[in-house]
């Protein structure tokens, strides 16, 4: 069957009409793709079904991980319509499949198991036999992290989409885990994850959420700006007041055990350091201010120098008036 979808397709029709999204994902699995003018029609009153129903919700996000890509770019068509009710499993799926090998029991994983792993990620990668070592030195990643690469592509931006405060939540997980403090740092992932994980999926996913973060600094946005004085103090939003909601505190504990606070706090200031600049005068000026005044290793001051000599390139008068205001010559 061709991959374009056929809005006549009667089975799917009303597997549409009445939000029946395993009919849908069924028939969408038997074509190879879908394109964005292709996408089969969920009418408004569908979508409100999805959105009140939990268990829709869910099923809707499990299709960004599914081995079907017509499945994903459905999934990815209208979960970034259902709002704020769609990011509490976006964040999970995504923090689960960042670790998609790891053995769960089905009250273990924040979604539940699947086939006892903690991401469906890790079900597919099992099933389809995808490989955790690159056929050759020439290749880009193993068979499991292209397949992960592709299906996490979508989650920063979803996220941004659906509630920001999710997206802040997960830039700060997988900045703040997925950036290694130095060249030698180790994956804080077990090691049948690391061959999924690695430096492929670090760094496409690292740039999603960093060019988002960047964009909305341009935008000045409010709640960019407050994440960013809270990294560039070298704290974590986990530990702030405003950020103990349930599930936040369990993901603050994952996160915990995942990097040691040392290198998890520099990891932080450091996505602020990277585009704390973008902000407007008075806002790049307070955090460049605030940045200064923290303590670093000699060795991290080396790893900051870029990002600090190219502020004072770009604003010269702004950085010698703070510097001179805090004493540093």
């Amino acid at each position: 069957m061709s991959s374009h979808v056929d809005p006549k397709h009667p089975a799917l029709a009303q597997a549409l009409s009445s939000a029946h999204l395993p009919a849908i994902f069924a028939i969408l699995k038997t074509w190879s793709n879908i394109y964005h003018t292709d996408t089969p029609v969920l009418s408004e009153t569908a979508l409100q079904t999805i959105r009140t129903s939990p268990e829709k919700i869910r099923q809707l996000a499990l299709g960004l991980i599914d081995s079907s890509r017509a499945i994903r770019r459905f999934s990815k068509e209208y979960l970034s319509q259902l709002g704020a009710v769609a990011a509490p499993d976006l964040f999970c799926l995504l923090l689960e499949s960042l670790d998609p090998l790891r053995r769960v029991k089905p009250d273990e994983g924040l979604l539940g198991a699947y086939a006892g792993y903690a991401s469906p990620l890790g079900e597919i990668i099992h099933r389809e036999k995808l490989s955790l070592i690159p056929a050759n030195p020439q290749e880009s990643g193993c068979e499991a992290s292209r397949f992960a690469d592709q299906v996490l592509e979508p989650f920063a931006e979803l996220l941004a989409l659906t509630d920001f405060r999710y997206f802040l939540a997960a830039s700060e997980y997988c900045l703040g885990v997925l950036s290694p403090e130095g060249p030698t740092a180790q994956s804080p992932f077990g090691e049948a994850s690391a061959g999924v994980i690695e430096t492929l999926v670090q760094y496409h996913l690292s740039q999603s959420f960093r060019r988002i973060l960047h964009k909305r600094a341009r935008e000045n946005d409010a709640d960019v700006f407050c994440a960013t004085e809270i990294w560039t103090r070298q704290q974590s939003l986990f530990e702030q007041p405003e950020w103990q909601d349930e599930l936040f505190q369990i993901v603050k504990v994952r996160f915990q055990a995942l990097a040691e606070r040392p290198v998890a706090a520099f990891n932080l200031y450091r996505i602020g350091l990277g585009y704390f600049s973008l902000f407007p005068a008075p806002q790049r000026m307070a955090l460049y201010r605030q940045i200064l005044q923290q303590a670093l290793t000699p060795a991290q001051s080396v790893m900051c120098e870029d990002a600090l000599q190219a502020y004072l390139n770009n604003y010269y008068t702004e950085a010698v008036q703070i510097q001179s205001e805090l004493g540093i010559s």
